[in-house]
């Protein structure tokens, strides 16, 4: 979607010297596509049956920080124990 984006104001930008109304041009393909976009977002998404709260999100993140957390900290004393036997060696 994004690329799509700037590829289209890629265009009207180089071909503006060339064509004088291609701004005009990409200006209603923009808005088209905006509210092509908007419609099928607001017709074909519903909402989640299920509602999170702030308070939920932010047990997730948490969660989620917890698991990198222990993660990286399984890496760590792995790679260090690894680290002090070619020491000893």
């Amino acid at each position: 979607m994004v690329i799509q984006v700037v590829e289209n104001q890629a265009l009207v930008w180089l071909g503006s010297m060339y064509a004088p109304l291609l701004p005009v041009y990409g200006l209603a393909a923009n808005i088209i596509a905006f509210y092509f976009k908007l419609l099928l977002a607001v017709w074909l998404h519903s909402p989640p049956k299920t509602r999170y709260s702030a308070s939920r999100t932010s047990d997730l993140a948490y969660g989620l920080m917890l698991c990198k957390y222990l993660a990286e900290s399984i890496i760590a004393t792995t790679n260090r124990n690894e680290c002090e036997i070619e020491m000893l060696l």
